[in-house]
């Protein structure tokens, strides 16, 4: 199905189609154990989309979750270097989730809690990114 929703898309012309299919794809290639085979392509999006932190938080997550804790660390201090700002739009959602998963699983406190003071307010509500893409469950967790 993500597939066959990446092709609806790129035929409907929707820009952002390509973005949709590799955030699907990640979950599919999580449940099936199979995340390094991503690593490439979330790579190329951190070069080519160098303007979307969330893309490098979204590898710092990848990273950890396959075992690559210095390499995850490493891009970590990148996002930590610019003061983990990212712009308030529709992949701010993704960028904080990615980032608190990725701060949790190489306990980094400093990273926690700057990230806990931007997250504590939204703290009763959902983390959804673009409602048909994914949903990460409550801020709280």
């Amino acid at each position: 199905r993500v597939f066959a929703t990446l092709e609806l898309g790129t035929a409907g012309g929707q820009p952002d189609a390509a973005v949709a299919f590799v955030v699907q794809l990640y979950y599919v290639l999580q449940n099936q154990g199979r995340l390094p085979e991503l690593a490439g392509a979330v790579r190329s999006n951190v070069e080519t989309m160098s303007h979307v932190p969330a893309w490098r938080a979204a590898l710092a997550l990848l990273y950890c979750e396959t075992d690559q804790l210095a390499e995850a660390r490493a891009e970590l201090e990148i996002l930590r270097a610019g003061g983990f700002e990212h712009p308030l739009n529709w992949s701010w959602t993704a960028y904080m989730q990615s980032l608190s998963e990725v701060a949790s699983v190489l306990g980094d406190v400093s990273a926690a809690a700057a990230l806990y003071e931007r997250l504590c307010p939204l703290a009763g509500q959902v983390s959804v990114i673009v409602a048909i893409i994914s949903c990460y469950g409550s801020y709280a967790l």
